[in-house]
């Protein structure tokens, strides 16, 4: 039957509407009063006529799911995805430990080779020779800058921040010792460890570690006790007292012909502050470098292995131009007179001023910031406490050097109390994984 369009009441509309919900038919019904235009027939919308399924079919299954019985569903217990593990490299929680040590071992080379340079170079001052030293170690740095010379601009601000504490910790540990001894100067050093803890617990809240403190003063007390060690050394009368005087105090070895500029700047400054503040900037250099090895490169342009590299890449760049500056400024000599010095070194030691720069110096430069990855640094300033050590070693063993008894059971003291921490957190964490 179909409604004249114009004469039709609504509700006979609403009647024909809803009887086109459940079959759609070809409709007349537009009633001015509802708002519809009388067009002719023509067919019911198709989103009407899905709304009308929709609303009719959930009754539908409402009237059908109250008649018919609910079964009970068991619960289904919670999957938890877990991700796959990223297949960890030459470097991780194991092996970064034994990576610094070997770096505390090439850091310590850097002993017996600058002794040598400074015996056959009397003319070199101190700023110059660590000028030389970190130039030669930038050489490590220009595979970085040639392949990635656009990322230089965005290391630039963190690189130098660490090249400038560097810098700074070398400069004071060698004006430390032209007015101390170098055993004063190396049981300082010992506490670059506690500097480290400190600087963790007022910046980061970390509370002390009982088992660090205790290394720490462990170290500490072995390093004094190595270096008080009487010397078996065949040393002529004149000469610095224990071994250590040898290996450390060589900038007294250097007589400038004029005065320093420093000379006056830090004349009513005690050698044992110099020594101690160069310790606490050391420690200050650990410390950043972890955080920012850890915290990356803020814009995300650089990250992974190449923020790394690039970091120490540049920083070596950084601390070469410093130093070189600090020589010019700092040095009795015009620049003619260190152009003429350099030119007079023969070849023999220009190589030992290489392996100083870039085999004791660039390469752990870069490697080490891999391994703040995995270790802490106030564990990794232990182990760089070992630095002296090894660097007696390695002229006990190529200068033909001696060790007393005394001087054994100290550098026993020494590698039992740095090496504690790691050895304790890889035995916890073996526990961990037998447990899982």
């Amino acid at each position: 039957m179909l409604v004249d369009p114009i004469r039709a009441k609504p509700a006979e509309c609403s009647q024909r509407y809803a009887a086109g919900y459940a079959a759609p038919r070809v409709l007349a019904c537009d009633h001015p009063k509802d708002g519809w235009r009388a067009r002719g027939e023509w067919r019911l919308p198709a989103l009407a006529a899905a709304i009308a399924r929709y609303r009719y079919g959930r009754k539908a299954t409402a009237r059908r799911s109250s008649a018919e019985p609910v079964e009970p569903v068991e619960p289904v217990e919670p999957v938890e995805l877990v991700e796959p593990e990223e297949p960890e490299g030459i470097l991780n929680k194991v092996t970064a430990p034994a990576v610094l040590v070997l770096m505390a071992i090439l850091y310590g080379g850097n002993v017996p080779l600058l002794k040598t340079v400074e015996l056959e170079a009397l003319d070199l001052t101190g700023p110059e020779l660590l000028a030389l030293r970190f130039f030669t170690s930038a050489v490590v740095s220009i595979p970085f800058f040639v392949t990635n010379y656009r990322q230089v601009w965005t290391l630039l601000g963190p690189s130098v921040e660490l090249a400038m504490w560097l810098f700074l910790g070398y400069a004071l540990q060698i004006l430390g010792l032209e007015k101390t001894s170098a055993s004063t100067c190396a049981v300082a050093s010992a506490l670059t460890g506690p500097f480290v803890q400190i600087l963790e617990f007022l910046i980061d809240k970390k509370p002390f570690s009982p088992l660090v403190a205790l290394c720490s003063a462990g170290t500490f007390a072995g390093i004094a006790l190595f270096v008080s060690a009487p010397s078996l050394a065949k040393a002529p009368p004149d000469a610095v007292r224990g071994l250590f005087e040898q290996f450390w105090n060589f900038i007294k070895l250097l007589e400038p012909r004029g005065k320093m500029p420093h000379e006056a700047f830090l004349q009513g400054i005690p050698g044992e502050a110099l020594a101690v503040a160069g310790a606490f900037l050391f420690a200050l250099h650990v410390y950043r470098s972890n955080r920012l090895v850890a915290q990356g490169d803020p814009s995300g342009r650089v990250s992974g292995s190449d923020f790394a590299v690039g970091l120490a890449a540049v920083q070596l760049a950084a601390a070469a131009a410093i130093c070189a500056v600090a020589s010019w400024i700092d040095s009795p000599y015009s620049t003619a007179q260190q152009l003429a010095i350099a030119e007079r070194l023969g070849p023999d030691v220009w190589g030992q001023i290489f392996a100083c720069g870039v085999l004791c110096t660039g390469l752990p430069a870069i490697v080490e910031l891999f391994a703040f990855n995995y270790v802490g640094p106030a564990v990794a300033s232990l182990i760089y406490c070992t630095i002296p050590l090894w660097g007696t070693v390695l002229s006990v063993v190529f200068l033909q050097e001696r060790l007393g008894p005394q001087a054994i059971v100290a550098s026993g003291i020494i590698l039992a109390s740095s090496f504690a921490p790691s050895l304790v957190d890889l035995a916890k964490e073996a526990q961990q994984q037998e447990e899982v």
